[in-house]
């Protein structure tokens, strides 16, 4: 029997479409030389204080929103509560607010994180006093200097 155009109407098993291949990821992925800081190591770094309110710090935020495989130093900062609360909550829901502070970076723009200054209201180069703090990929931080 055969079909409208003339042809069986059997139809061959189609044919699978041709896989693409994976894009590479293009955000801030640290070059395989750069040191990956642990979570420790960034609350160490911050004096084990929240960037944003000055409390206790519990998690440690990507600066770079949504590339949880770049753990450079100067892509982490230690906030308190978590993802949904608490300061990195607040983080999450209020993105313009924290890029204006440094707690977040645009994975568009392609900034360098080393050179993103990040608000802090008590860091233990300041104590004390709010102070805007460069971070550096080797767990080092520095006040930064405005005019």
């Amino acid at each position: 029997m055969t079909g409208r155009g003339g042809g069986s109407d059997r139809s061959s098993p189609a044919a699978p479409a041709p896989r693409r291949a994976a894009r590479p990821r293009r955000s801030g992925v640290a070059a395989p030389e750069t040191p990956q800081a642990t979570t420790g190591e960034i609350h160490q770094r911050d004096g084990h204080r929240c960037a944003r309110c000055g409390q206790r710090s519990q998690s440690v935020q990507h600066r770079i929103h949504g590339d949880r495989t770049d753990n450079r130093a100067s892509n982490l900062v230690a906030l308190c509560g978590d993802g949904t609360q608490g300061c990195h909550g607040w983080c999450e829901s209020h993105r313009r607010d924290a890029r204006t502070l440094g707690w977040e970076v645009s994975k568009y723009r392609r900034q360098d994180t080393t050179e993103i200054t990040v608000y802090y209201v008590n860091h233990p180069l300041s104590p004390g006093r709010p102070a805007w703090i460069r971070l550096r990929d080797d767990l080092t931080a520095e006040l930064a200097e405005y005019a």
